[in-house]
């Protein structure tokens, strides 16, 4: 886990640098007994370095702004949000089986499938178990890609994915820019410069491989 925090902490420094008061937005990360007694409603068991990501922080407050694609491009909703937003999904997935059936690039979720960071029409997603392992791989549903909606490999871990993520902000891959006209930032990405890294940091995830053929 010590992997994990460190690449958080350089996160974290490197959004204060686009904000110095960003820290301030994020909620105190939960102790491991509360993860614990939260995540007793789902039918499976998360990966121990999800239990380390929200021992650190436990997303932005709910009111802030900030939570909508601060953290690297990516949203940062607090635990109690991810578990809601799991069994509303689950539901809205059985209500469209019939839409499913009719397109097959339309990939259907699995109830092991939780969702944990993304943005706009992407969503990261992880893998639960009956038996709690260490790590899990990310994958990412890409609902703008309307031919093909099927899940791909992104990350081999949370872990790698956070080192990944510190390493873009640390080398400038991502960025915020100002919005002409408007008292706001937005964030930014060099796309080569970050997939580059990812590889890195990911040899084995071949963007393009399917779900089927990795667990």
């Amino acid at each position: 886990m010590v992997v994990l925090t460190n690449a958080l902490e350089r996160i974290l420094k490197g959004m204060q640098k686009n904000d110095p008061q960003i820290a301030s937005l994020l909620q105190p990360g939960l102790k491991f007994w509360e993860i614990e007694e939260k995540l007793r409603v789902l039918p499976f068991r998360l990966p121990q370095d999800f239990y380390g990501f929200y021992q650190w922080k436990n997303g932005f407050i709910s009111t802030s702004k900030k939570r909508f694609s601060s953290f690297g491009g990516h949203d940062f909703f607090d635990l109690n949000w991810l578990i809601k937003n799991y069994f509303f999904t689950i539901e809205d997935e059985k209500k469209n089986a019939d839409f499913s059936k009719r397109f097959p690039a339309e990939h259907p979720r699995t109830p092991q499938w939780f969702s944990l960071l993304g943005h706009d029409k992407q969503d990261y997603f992880i893998i639960g178990e009956q038996e709690q392992k260490q790590t899990s791989p990310v994958f990412c549903f890409d609902y703008g890609n309307w031919d093909d909606f099927r899940p791909k490999l992104k990350y081999s871990c949370l872990t790698s994915m956070m080192l990944t993520i510190a390493e873009c902000y640390e080398t400038g891959a991502y960025y915020d820019y100002k919005v002409e006209g408007r008292d706001t930032t937005c964030f930014g990405m060099n796309y080569p410069a970050a997939e580059s890294i990812r590889k890195k940091y990911n040899p084995d995830c071949e963007y393009d491989a399917l779900i089927e053929e990795l667990i």
